[in-house]
């Protein structure tokens, strides 16, 4: 039994040490950075567009470019560049992300609780 708990112990400070290893690549550092930063100036911009957005098909389809285009920045780095990049650099992403999606949420909800048409226009 003492056999089984000591190597899974010595399993689980294995997988933490290589797990919390620094990333000493200073290229690879370069490119998670220019990552971080780029994706944070798309979200930011989509942010605003979508403040200004007047109804719900600009909404959707501003959100459509939005998803298009961070795949795409994405896609313009090497394999796994978004993996590697500092915690604090992936919560900020996150809770910018979230907050994109909960913009675009409420405005949708709000954009389609509005009535399009006075009841006084209608024609009796």
């Amino acid at each position: 039994m003492k056999i089984l708990l000591y190597s899974i112990l010595s399993a689980l400070v294995i997988s933490t040490a290589v797990g919390c290893s620094k990333n000493d690549n200073p290229k690879q550092r370069d490119s998670q950075r220019e990552l971080f930063i780029q994706s944070v100036d798309l979200i930011s911009r989509y942010q605003k567009r979508l403040i200004n957005a007047k109804d719900t098909s600009t909404v959707d389809s501003l959100y459509s470019n939005f998803e298009t285009e961070l795949t795409e920045l994405n896609m313009r780095f090497p394999a796994q560049t978004d993996f590697n990049m500092t915690e604090s650099e992936n919560d900020t992403l996150i809770t910018l992300i979230t907050h994109v999606n909960h913009l675009r949420d409420s405005l949708l909800k709000s954009l389609v609780s509005k009535p399009t048409i006075s009841p006084t226009d209608t024609i009796e």
